[in-house]
């Protein structure tokens, strides 16, 4: 078998060193291997491996062969597993709907997840592979494609109860509470750098009423690097952050960080947040009071975007350019 290449898809370390520290896994020709014979025991597949990425404690595998081309991912967080064998059962349900998703294929058994045994236990997702780039953040019609994406996956998961079990993601922990938006501390580097952006953020947190909605399932982790867009639809990947949360802080958070890739981190260009709102408005509607604290959800985004050095992607100007 082909040795497949191994790559980071952001950390600045050696990936043949982290594949065999965090999976067990000794080189791209043994990842390939063992991820080939957990595909044939469970998904009754023959595949092989052209290309492996490592991010975190994930393995992404693009695999060919019986049942065409698809994205593998293995995640070696054990603590985890049971809250993945959740989401993936929910992402399975978005598809069943129709919805802009990976839905992930079953297994030989209905499964949408499994445990494979190894010297490091592997959580498995066989998902097809989504042909498509990412948003352009200068293309509106990209752009509000992805707030519409993401607006009929809120609505579908407002009528979704299953629960998900196990650690809550940072993107959705505490934003259950009536009032989903902190004050920036006073020591954040962005009360300094934008400081008319962050005085705009404590005028709305001091009028704002508690936010009077029901928390639901959310994506949890919009950003460009989880959107891909093709023929004017986008598709949303990613949903590994998955959890309870407004749908409102979903939402600025897709439309504050949809110009980020994996190694680039850049602000949105102007008007690009707007076309996202758009789009998500355009197929569903907020009320008044979520409108209130969208406002204050997105300053506060962009806020938290400010670095205290160097800021050469110009995140305190944009913030400070939109406040």
């Amino acid at each position: 078998m082909r040795e497949p290449p191994v790559t980071m898809l952001w950390e600045p370390v050696d990936a043949r060193q982290a594949l065999a520290q965090r999976f067990g896994l000794a080189d791209g020709a043994a990842a390939a291997a063992h991820l080939a014979a957990v595909l044939a025991e469970h998904w009754g597949r023959r595949t092989t491996c052209s290309r492996l990425v490592l991010s975190d404690q994930n393995l992404l595998a693009w695999v060919h062969g019986d049942g065409g081309s698809s994205v593998v991912k293995a995640c070696a967080t054990q603590v985890a597993f049971p809250r993945l064998a959740a989401v993936a059962e929910v992402v399975a349900r978005l598809g069943g709907l129709g919805l802009p998703v990976a839905a992930p294929v079953p297994a030989l058994d209905g499964a949408h997840r499994v445990v494979a045994d190894g010297v490091v236990p592997l959580s498995v997702v066989v998902m097809p592979l989504v042909e498509g780039a990412a948003p352009d953040a200068e293309d509106a019609p990209a752009l509000r494609a992805t707030g519409a994406a993401l607006a009929r996956m809120h609505t579908a998961l407002a009528g979704t109860d299953l629960a998900l079990p196990g650690p809550v993601p940072p993107a959705v922990r505490g934003a259950d509470l009536p009032r989903p938006v902190r004050p920036l501390p006073g020591d954040a580097p962005a009360r300094t750098r934008a400081p008319r952006a962050a005085a705009r953020l404590d005028a709305l947190l001091a009028e704002l009423p508690d936010l009077d909605v029901v928390p639901t399932l959310v994506h949890g982790d919009v950003r460009g690097a989880n959107v891909l867009v093709a023929d004017g639809r986008a598709v949303l990947l990613d949903h590994d952050s998955m959890g309870l949360g407004h749908r409102v802080l979903d939402l600025a958070r897709g439309a504050v960080t949809i110009a980020t890739q994996f190694r680039s981190w850049d602000p949105p260009p102007p008007g690009a947040s707007r076309h996202v709102l758009d789009g998500y408005r355009e197929q569903a509607a907020l009320t008044p009071l979520e409108e209130g604290w969208l406002a204050a959800a997105l300053l506060a985004e962009g806020l938290r975007q400010v670095p205290a050095g160097a800021d050469p992607a110009g995140w305190a100007a944009a913030v400070e350019r939109d406040a």
